[in-house]
């Protein structure tokens, strides 16, 4: 199944489902009000244009807490990458070229 956007994560569930669906998957934690996090989004969507072979999920930090918490997010913007189901790497705060070679060592 291949993703070409990202998705709005609503709860942990979705998440989770998400993450069984897909070997591979990126996970964006960002907020409303978080000035680097509205930097990095443009970055993050082209990035799930690019990659169709890894799922995209968006987590709202304020809409989510059980999520963030499970993910230990302290900082955001931040990125987890999944691979089968375990976090292999992470960018955190507005690092375009952090994010983007995460997401190309993740994809190969």
């Amino acid at each position: 199944m291949s993703n070409t956007k990202a998705i709005a994560i609503t709860s942990e569930n979705q998440l989770d489902n998400i993450l069984q669906q897909h070997s591979k998957a990126v996970i964006f934690f960002a907020a409303r009000w978080c000035e680097p996090c509205k930097q990095m989004k443009p970055v993050f969507d082209g990035l799930a244009q690019k990659y169709l072979n890894i799922a995209f999920a968006l987590v709202n930090f304020g809409n989510n807490s059980n999520t963030t918490q499970k993910y230990s997010i302290g900082a955001l913007p931040t990125a987890k990458l999944v691979n089968k189901g375990k976090v292999v790497d992470q960018a955190i705060g507005p690092d375009k070229n952090q994010l983007e070679d995460a997401v190309d060592s993740l994809a190969f």
